[in-house]
Formats: C-alpha cells, structure tokens, sequence
C-alpha cells in the first residue's frame, strides 16, 4: 500500500497538507479516527537506513541525519536492516523529546525518534 500526500496550496494562506496514511501506521485504525502525524515538506522525501546503531538504539539515514530512537520502539528498530525506506515525520504521540515518527516502510514498522544531529 503506498503512502499518499497531497499537497494543497490555498492562495494567501501557509501551505496545508492532507494525507492518507496506510492502516497499519495507526494501529490499523484509518488516520481520522486518531491523530494524524503532522506532514512537513521534508516527510515527501523518501529516506533509506544507511546504519542501525547499538541494536536499534540510533538509525542514521543516508542524509547524515542521526535518529535516537525511544526506548520502547527499540525492539522494532533493532530488526530494520540497511537500505530499508523512511519516511519521517512529526508526531506528537511518543515519549517526551521524541517529537518524530520514523516509519519503516519495507517492514510497515514505526518507531519514535529524537533528532540528533547531522553527520
């Protein structure tokens, strides 16, 4: 199932995005029933893993960016193999800090993500 953003540009208003997100992402439940992740302009880019650090503790992407990854999603993390596809975005559902959602599209996986840095 592909993931679907559609980007609406209303004249004299900030960008707006509207999205359909796989079922599998909200706990099988579609996106309106719960909260939706908010989509920022940098989600459309498609990232890989370039590097699983410490068991799934910290994921670098192929950009350079290092992701700490929360304690309890490691266990999912930890199994995500280089060259598998991400999407990132914001979401305001995870452990404090962890402001981001790295979602696994190869293993229809997520895992909550603090932004660490560039490389």
């Amino acid at each position: 199932m592909k993931l679907k953003i559609i980007l609406l540009l209303l004249l004299g208003a900030n960008l707006v995005f509207a999205q359909t997100i796989p079922p599998w992402i909200n706990g099988g439940q579609p996106w309106w029933t719960g909260r939706p992740p908010v989509v920022r302009p940098t989600a459309i880019i498609k990232h890989w893993i370039k590097k699983n650090i410490d068991s799934g503790a910290y994921i670098l992407l192929e950009d350079g960016s290092l992701w700490q990854i929360d304690p309890i999603d490691k266990l999912d993390a930890m199994l995500w193999l280089p060259i598998s596809n991400i999407i990132v975005v914001e979401s305001t559902t995870g452990s404090p800090g962890f402001d981001y959602l790295l979602i696994n599209t190869d293993d229809k996986e997520k895992a909550h993500a603090k932004f660490i840095g560039k490389q």
